[in-house]
């Protein structure tokens, strides 16, 4: 919980000293529709959102939200259907570059809802090292990622490829 608290800190005051990392340029999409194996969703696929919310030259803040089941979990604690546990991985990224390739740096956690009270549930830290191709002329999103994986301080290695459109 100290460190989600420390990473919602240091967003905000990214969020908020945005004018000075983050000039607004020419129209390129901000969204991003996407399906994605690994990454954010700790599982082996999730549907995504993600949303540019400050764009720059070469610095640019994403966030994003999805959908994802893991396989073969208890559904008698938590949400879920056919033996898989409902996700829903959430993330926030910089963007580091021109145009639309970029290379990006963020941090998510894919959140559990839990039956008996209805509570929401984490314990999952990911972080994302990757690139990203966002193209403004027909739409193409890709992305490719490493993506360390934390449980309370356990490291667990695994990656991510990501195949959508960007509107």
């Amino acid at each position: 919980m100290h460190k989600f608290l420390v990473f919602s800190l240091a967003l905000m005051l990214i969020i908020i000293s945005k004018d000075s990392i983050c000039q607004d340029i020419g129209h390129q999409p901000k969204n991003s529709l996407y399906y994605e194996l690994g990454g954010t969703g700790f599982s082996f696929y999730s549907v995504n959102y993600e949303r540019i919310i400050s764009k720059g030259k070469i610095v640019s803040l994403s966030i994003g939200c999805g959908l994802s089941l893991l396989t073969n979990q208890s559904t008698e604690t938590h949400v879920g259907f056919n033996g898989n546990q409902l996700k829903i991985p959430v993330q926030a990224n910089l963007l580091f570059g021109r145009r639309e390739h970029k290379f990006e740096f963020g941090y998510g956690m894919p959140f559990g809802l839990s039956k008996p009270e209805f509570g929401i549930e984490g314990g999952f830290y990911v972080l994302r090292l990757g690139y990203r191709y966002q193209s403004s002329k027909n739409g193409l999103f890709l992305r490719a990622s490493i993506n360390p994986s934390f449980v309370a301080i356990i490291p667990f290695p695994m990656g991510g490829f990501g195949l959508g459109y960007t509107f």
